[in-house]
């Protein structure tokens, strides 16, 4: 299925607890930054 918006799929969650599941998939926030390690190797 497709959604409707980009989500933050670090922080994706589910559980199934009698029958019934329960997914999370808290929205991107556009505009906000993000933290990325770059590891440079030496010439």
């Amino acid at each position: 299925f497709r959604l409707p918006c980009r989500v933050r799929v670090e922080e994706i969650r589910a559980t199934f607890r009698k029958g019934v599941l329960d997914m999370v998939m808290p929205k991107w926030r556009e505009g906000t930054a993000r933290k990325v390690k770059v590891f440079v190797k030496p010439s």
